[in-house]
């Protein structure tokens, strides 16, 4: 992936990201600002640990295998971060499966 297009990518997701944010807020997930926290940090985690990668593999089953492997995961690592940087949920919070569903939701 050529250093413009990875520009672009960033870019187009953090984009994304926010739309995906004040969706959340519009739809009385809670407040902008911890809905821009969760949707960054899922979005770029996703993109880095997924989005990077998949461009150097040929498109086919073996890339959708890694695929199906590495959302969950990537989706867990932004998750978790965003867990720290906004000091709200844990995985011990019962509702913890609702960002994941939403990530693996818009993440595929």
């Amino acid at each position: 992936m050529s250093p413009r297009n990875m520009a672009i990518g960033v870019i187009s997701g953090v984009i994304f990201n926010t739309a995906i944010a004040g969706l959340l807020t519009v739809s009385s997930w809670g407040d902008f600002w911890h809905n821009f926290i969760y949707s960054q940090c899922i979005g770029l985690s996703i993109f880095v640990i997924n989005v990077l990668p998949m461009s150097r593999m040929r498109p086919g089953l073996r890339r959708m295998a890694v695929f199906s492997l590495t959302l969950p995961a990537s989706i867990a690592v932004g998750l978790s971060l965003a867990f720290y940087l906004s000091g709200v949920g844990s995985w011990s919070d019962p509702q913890a499966w609702q960002p994941m569903v939403i990530g693996l939701f818009f993440g595929g």
